[in-house]
């Protein structure tokens, strides 16, 4: 599965380290989201990637649907 970040017509292509996103309510961190080519891992607080949850792509568009 391809996964891209489309931003203002740039198109960029995630690749295999992915990028991290900080997530944050107004007073404290609540955890890191990794965008990886193979899906997605949740990491909260600040656990370490290795330790996160993993989904698939498939598994994902599957729950969403």
């Amino acid at each position: 599965m391809k996964v891209e970040i489309d931003k203002l017509g740039l198109n960029m292509e995630v690749h295999a380290r992915g990028m991290k996103l900080l997530v944050h309510d107004r007073k404290q961190l609540k955890g890191s989201l990794y965008i990886t080519r193979t899906g997605m891992i949740w990491c909260p607080g600040k656990m370490a990637k290795k330790n996160g949850k993993t989904i698939s792509w498939g598994d994902f568009i599957k729950r969403m649907e």
